[in-house]
């Protein structure tokens, strides 16, 4: 084994500058690493943590980080337990492929993680057709699922793709939903790419014609829209905002459960509107629509944050524990609730989308939350 190649890996992994590639070479040195190679890799890291007793060593550290797999960790002092429990953590979550998460402030003692095995999401929808009939894309073969007027209903490697000209399917609306638990992608008739999120819908002509290309949105959609000046394209929200654009990449997060709707833009123009109001937004700018104020702006948003749910991650920024397991919620398909006084510290740090529950629940109680479990349902506790 190459340390020094181990070395630089884990350095740029671990200040959040290593490629895909360097995070997968990585991951595949890890696993056939001693685990007395890895805890010095953190000892290193450790070295530069904040901490009363920042010193960490070898032993210390993979006898804390077997302690976390097994669940038969020790409670030690506040004042002593962070910089070892970091260490552990980080070993963990270079193992699962997360990156570090962290409460901004002191975390108390480490308990016992839960062993709820639920998988984290899957590529899957419903299209519901004109006739009302319904079609489960993760079931359904290769080929076309549908014609409608003119336009043909296209599964491709799982992707659904409309194509064929509008005439005579203008009115003939399709709506492709996922539940809770799953994501999907589909490419309309105009050639728009469209990415949804768990717990969403799009409403969309099967062909499009007329002045306007407009469709409908619930949840978390992202769009990659066809270049078109002569129809716009319009996205209706609920609580009767509406985006319009001509060409342009942008994030649409539209939750029921949520207060507000945000609109981010990514690359091109867009415009949206609130009844009277009006906000156009350049690229790395974010619009908020709630039923109380006039339409908010925020300058210079983390778009890789924003898109982070489409690159497979939960990004938290300062995120409280009630916001942070609304995700949770939706992309495990479980059901959450909260009982005692539980802090409003946020959390900050990203994880990936591709692990069980389970561990994600590990990197929290690191962070002095606590989990009940029972079957799909998850008790937060102080």
């Amino acid at each position: 084994m190459d340390q020094q190649q181990l070395q630089e890996l884990f350095e740029r992994y671990y200040n959040r500058t290593a490629t895909p590639e360097e995070t997968a070479a990585l991951m595949a040195l890890i696993e056939q690493a001693p685990a007395e190679k890895i805890a010095e890799l953190i000892h290193a890291q450790g070295l530069q943590l904040t901490a009363p007793e920042p010193v960490i060593t070898p032993d210390t550290a993979d006898h804390i980080l077997q302690n976390i797999l097994t669940g038969n960790s020790t409670p030690v002092k506040r004042s002593t337990w962070w910089p070892y429990a970091a260490a552990a953590a980080a070993i963990l979550l270079l193992i699962f492929g997360i990156t570090w998460l962290m409460r901004e402030k002191n975390t108390p003692p480490i308990t016992k993680a839960p062993l709820a095995d639920i998988a984290p999401g899957k590529e899957s929808a419903t299209l519901t057709l004109g006739d009302a009939s319904v079609i489960t894309l993760d079931t359904a073969a290769n080929g076309i699922l549908s014609k409608q007027g003119n336009t043909a209903v296209h599964l491709v490697n799982r992707q659904l793709i409309y194509s064929g000209s509008a005439t005579n399917t203008a009115t003939t609306y399709n709506t492709i939903s996922t539940g809770r638990g799953n994501h999907y992608s589909m490419v309309l008739s105009d050639g728009t790419k469209v990415w949804l999120n768990s717990a969403s819908s799009l409403r969309f002509p099967v062909g499009f014609s007329g002045k306007e290309r407009l469709v409908t949105v619930t949840g978390e959609v992202y769009f990659e829209v066809a270049a078109d000046a002569q129809h716009p394209f319009q996205v209706q929200l609920p609580r009767k905002g509406t985006i319009t654009v001509l060409g342009t990449h942008f994030n649409v997060h539209a939750y029921d459960d949520e207060n507000d709707i945000t609109t981010t833009l990514l690359q091109g123009m867009v415009r949206v509107n609130k009844g009277s109001q009006q906000q156009l937004l350049q690229p790395g700018q974010q619009a908020i629509i709630n039923e109380q104020a006039a339409i908010g702006l925020r300058q210079q948003v983390d778009l890789a944050q924003v898109m982070a749910w489409k690159e497979g991650y939960f990004w938290f920024n300062d995120t409280d524990i009630y916001t942070l397991m609304k995700q949770i919620a939706r992309w495990y398909d479980v059901e959450v609730r909260f009982t005692g006084t539980i802090t409003r510290d946020g959390f900050s740090g990203k994880i990936s989308r591709n692990v069980p529950l389970s561990k994600v629940l590990q990197i929290l109680e690191l962070n002095g939350i606590h989990f009940q479990v029972t079957g799909k349902q998850i008790t937060v506790m102080p």
